[in-house]
């Protein structure tokens, strides 16, 4: 007869033979609570992540290639604007945007003090705000729901978007940039 702790002891070998071989015989199934045990945030371990500073100087689309990071889901876009028409006139606007990549839902108005999820479903959702000076102390600023970043006020000075993204890269574009402008960030592909 084999005693309880062998028999516990093969059980334990042969999950964890499975679980290694890379390809473990457990059924899809959903950490829901219901399906199965919900997991806590303290137990995801956190996939690959890539920054750094970019300069955009024309117009175009920019290919950020990501190969390291197959899974991503934030990009996190923060920064200056700046102008150097001549000595002197120097215009800047410090700039923060995020993306939400994956199925997203933007917030839409539902009463006078109250937003709801809603409008169509996307594959990524958007958001900037910013605020300048100019050398004469002129302060401007503005919240936008549609780009990385945009700086304007009677006109588009700088405006960076996202395009598109997959496993591979990232594709950001600026459709509208000054002459003599610059969009000067740090990304963040979380």
């Amino acid at each position: 007869m084999i005693a309880e702790e062998n028999i516990r002891q093969i059980v334990q070998d042969e999950i964890s033979k499975n679980y290694r071989s890379g390809a473990p015989l457990v059924p899809p199934h959903q950490h829901n609570g219901n399906d199965n045990l919900k997991i806590s945030q303290t137990n995801i371990i956190p996939g690959f992540r890539t920054s750094g500073s970019i300069t955009f100087a024309h117009i175009g689309d920019y290919v950020l290639n990501i190969g390291v990071n197959p899974n991503p889901t934030l990009i996190l876009c923060y920064g200056i604007v700046i102008n150097k028409p001549t000595p002197g006139q120097t215009r800047r606007a410090f700039t923060f945007g995020s993306a939400e990549l994956g199925q997203s839902y933007s917030l839409q108005p539902q009463s006078a003090d109250s937003v709801k999820t809603g409008g169509p479903l996307q594959s990524f959702i958007q958001s900037s705000s910013y605020i300048s000076v100019d050398n004469a102390g002129n302060v401007k600023a503005l919240t936008d729901g549609q780009h990385l970043v945009d700086v304007e006020d009677s006109s588009i000075h700088a405006r960076l978007s996202l395009k598109s993204f997959n496993q591979n890269s990232i594709t950001l574009t600026v459709n509208n940039l000054d002459t003599d402008w610059q969009i000067i960030v740090n990304l963040v592909v979380i």
